[in-house]
């Protein structure tokens, strides 16, 4: 069957084609400022999450018990650190 014989194949050529753009003025490099100093952050509390979840996994060593709960915690913060720094790229991905 070819993609032409698809009934969704009319519907997705009446879609625009929208290319984003950065406001005229200093809306948008207020704007990108904003988006900028929230990146940055995001990336300070993800450096301030390590240690803590480092501290945690040192007293828990330190005590005998297991860190293995700290070691999904220092996941999540891994997953959330790389979601920061490629926030415009993944956006870029599904808009641009």
């Amino acid at each position: 069957m070819k993609t032409q014989d698809y009934w969704f194949t009319p519907l997705a050529d009446d879609i625009p084609d929208s290319k984003p753009k950065q406001p005229p003025g200093s809306i948008g490099d207020g704007l990108s400022t904003l988006m900028n100093w929230g990146s940055w952050v995001v990336m300070a509390i993800c450096g301030l999450a390590v240690l803590v979840c480092a501290g945690r996994m040192a007293m828990a060593h330190r005590s005998g018990a297991d860190g293995g709960e700290h070691m999904v915690g220092l996941v999540w913060i891994i997953i959330a650190a790389v979601l920061a720094g490629s926030g415009a790229a993944i956006v870029n991905t599904f808009i641009g």
